[in-house]
Parts: C-alpha cells; structure tokens; sequence
C-alpha cells in the first residue's frame, strides 16, 4: 500500500527546461542578476564563509561588484576555484599601491 507522500510526488508535475532555458542557465552571471539578487536578501546574514554580510556588500556593491563577479565567472567558467580562493583570500577593496588587475 502507498503512502499518502508516494502518492503526492507520483502526481507532481516535472516540466522539462528548453534548450534557451538551459542555455541562459549554463551561461555567465551578470551585474544586473547580482544586483537583483543582492537587494532582494536579508541584511545581517553572511553570504559564506568569509563572514562578509549582505550589508557589506550592499555598501561596497559598486566598489567590489567587478571584482566578485570575475571572481563567481571564474568558477563557473572552469569549474575550480582560483588560486586566491582556494587560499581563502580575497582582497576586497583595491589599494591605491596595487595594481587593479
């Protein structure tokens, strides 16, 4: 005899993504989606493991956005972490005495 559950996923419906959807999934992040997505999140909340908060980020958006979504691209793009990232260091905020590449 089925569970009430079994019987629930049984009926649910799976829609299939077309191969445009699949394709805007597979491609890079933008600065528009990262911003869309950054004004839609809870402030006080750490987005990972370097302890940065969302309102970090809201503050320093236009200062870093260039900077994380190389960063974000990177990975998806080659599916590893750089150098930097697997070392855990990120260097937010460019100093005047360094180059900005």
């Amino acid at each position: 005899m089925e569970s009430d559950f079994e019987l629930d996923i049984q009926e649910e419906t799976y829609h299939k993504l077309t191969n445009t959807d699949s394709a805007n999934l597979e491609s890079s992040l933008t600065l528009k989606e990262i911003s869309l997505t950054l004004k839609t999140m809870k402030n006080d909340r750490s987005l990972g493991s370097s302890g940065f908060t969302v309102n970090f980020f809201k503050v320093f958006c236009k200062d870093i956005s260039g900077f994380v979504l190389r960063a974000i691209n990177y990975y998806l793009e080659n599916r590893k972490l750089s150098i930097t990232q697997k070392q855990g260091i990120i260097i937010c905020i460019p100093k005047e005495s360094k180059s900005k590449l």
